[in-house]
């Protein structure tokens, strides 16, 4: 309704402007008498002076159409923006949902920062490519209105004005592609900052520990660099654009004012007002080149964006259907294989095992065997590409993915923590958050009584990342998470790791009095834990599986 009341005022905005404005033909009327004109068109208008023969209300009623016409314009404006922000917000939406829904392994291959700008920057440009189009679409009835009080008063000399304003147009388009490659370079220059800005943040501690900061800085100014020289070079193309085209509308005038003055001989009231209507037409041509460049400034910023959208709608994960699964058979894995897009190795191949239920299940390997692509497997992030996987009498597919994924607690081996508190880092992967009680309880379990020694306790704030805690702070604070969460099957990756001997057994110890009701899959290193298993599982290059 808004966008059908929005294209109403667009439209109707011209008639009114035009209106008004043959309001200054009568007007004209007081100082020319209608027997004193040739021109039977203008002599018609001035004919509609009103019998007050009041200037006074001519001008009112022009001041108050204008007044309409200025409201309106202002309706417009507002309807306009919030159009534009609803858009925003939903190609925002469409774009997080996505991501959310998509392959973990398409998300993986994104830079951080790329996804951050496409979804706040890029989603922008859309909503101002749809500011663009209204502007345009204003322009072309306002064009149109103007013409044809042009063409009323003096076809001939509008049809040769029309031919030169098309001319001016074409003129352009050789200009709107080179700011279309412009506007490719920019977007890589942007992508560029971005990345370093990212990055920066990211691996500050080493860039520092490593006194590289000098070298990160040249490298900065340089992307920084690159990305001002192409706003410079987007700006001189515009402003030749620009000169180019004032030149142009100038020689326009003055040919058409010869041809009214010398060839036509129209006589001098309907040259004023032809100069007049002309004087509003040119500035609007000019706003159409305008609109026309920035589009196609806009266009590979906005043809990359939904490029992105359909690469992640096409790789979204399969819906989720309800369904069962018999865990008191354990999991069967039967030589699965994967490999990662791109990649022209397998992370993991023909690999066997059997996972009874009620068990503490140790995963031990050489770094890079495919211990975490197995996690990743087990945990239903992504299918094997050979083989079967199964629970119960069910495989573990496509279709039974999604549901499979409600069952399974997967703790990967890189903390996911949030600039927040500690309790709301805890609620995080929780749909309703849990009380206090239970996130204490979960805390002593997994070893993380460092939380009670804070001044805020579950109120400390721990910086983005929990840079403020240390590594295995960090770990126990993700596995306490973990714990809150009561599902069958519990997988950790490396989660204590970095633990010292004392805190690491108590998380052994923890996990041991969990596995009566839950199968407790652990990825380590650590000899701890592979003693403390019931089973314990060796990846190797020549068995994959033991």
């Amino acid at each position: 309704m808004q966008l059908f009341q929005l294209q109403l005022t667009i439209f109707s905005r011209p008639f009114i402007g035009g209106i008004g404005f043959l309001l200054v033909v009568p007007a004209i009327g007081f100082a020319i008498k209608p027997t004193d004109i040739s021109n039977p068109q203008l002599a018609f208008l001035v004919s509609l002076l009103p019998e007050t023969k009041s200037l006074s209300i001519v001008l009112a009623l022009f001041f108050c159409i204008m007044l309409l016409n200025a409201a309106l314009a202002y309706w417009q404006t507002v309807t306009a923006e919030t159009i534009e922000q609803k858009m925003i917000a939903g190609i925002r939406r469409d774009i997080y949902q996505a991501a959310m829904n998509a392959d973990v392994t398409v998300i993986g291959r994104y830079h951080q920062a790329d996804y951050t700008r496409i979804v706040i920057e890029e989603s922008e440009n859309v909503a101002y490519a749809f500011h663009q189009l209204i502007d345009l679409a204003t322009g072309v009835f306002t064009l149109l209105i103007y013409t044809g009080i042009c063409f009323y008063l003096s076809p001939g000399i509008t049809v040769i004005a029309v031919i030169l304003g098309v001319v001016l147009l074409l003129a352009t388009v050789p200009t709107r592609r080179l700011i279309e490659k412009v506007g490719s370079e920019h977007l890589e220059a942007s992508a560029a900052l971005h990345r370093r800005a990212s990055d920066q943040v990211k691996g500050i501690k080493h860039i520092k520990s490593s006194n590289a900061g000098e070298r990160h800085t040249t490298i900065f100014y340089s992307a920084v660099e690159a990305f001002s020289q192409k706003e410079i070079r987007y700006t001189s193309v515009e402003s030749l654009t620009q000169l180019v085209y004032s030149f142009t509308s100038a020689l326009v005038f003055c040919i058409l004012a010869y041809l009214a003055i010398d060839v036509v001989n129209a006589e001098l009231a309907l040259v004023v007002i032809l100069a007049l209507v002309f004087s509003r037409l040119m500035p609007q041509v000019n706003k159409l080149r305008m609109i026309f460049q920035r589009i196609a400034y806009l266009k590979p910023s906005l043809e990359g964006l939904y490029c992105r959208l359909e690469q992640l709608n096409l790789n979204a994960d399969p819906p989720k259907t309800p369904m069962e699964f018999n865990l008191s058979e354990g999991i069967r894995i039967t030589n699965i294989s994967y490999r990662y897009p791109e990649s022209g190795s397998w992370a993991l191949k023909h690999f066997t095992a059997s996972l009874a239920p009620n068990q503490l299940v140790a995963l031990t390997g050489t770094s890079g065997i495919g211990k975490s692509t197995l996690a990743d497997i087990l945990s239903g992030l992504v299918l094997p590409q050979e083989g079967e996987l199964s629970a119960g009498d069910r495989l573990i597919n496509s279709g039974s993915q999604m549901a499979w994924r409600e069952l399974v607690n997967y703790v990967p081996q890189t903390p996911f923590l949030i600039e927040s508190s500690i309790r709301d880092n805890m609620n995080l992967l929780r749909r309703k958050p849990a009380e206090d009680s239970e996130l204490c309880a979960a805390l002593k379990q997994a070893a993380a009584d460092f939380v009670f020694a804070l001044p805020a306790q579950l109120d400390t704030v721990i910086g983005d990342d929990g840079t403020t805690l240390s590594v295995g702070e960090r770990q126990r604070l993700e596995l306490a998470r973990a714990l809150l969460k009561q599902r069958p099957v519990m997988i950790l990756d490396e989660t204590t790791s970095n633990l010292d001997p004392e805190n690491e057994a108590r998380v052994i110890a923890t996990l041991q009095s969990l596995k009566h009701n839950r199968l407790i899959i652990i990825i380590s290193h650590r000899p701890a834990v592979a003693d403390a298993a019931d089973l314990t599982i060796a990846i190797n290059e020549e068995l994959k599986g033991q």
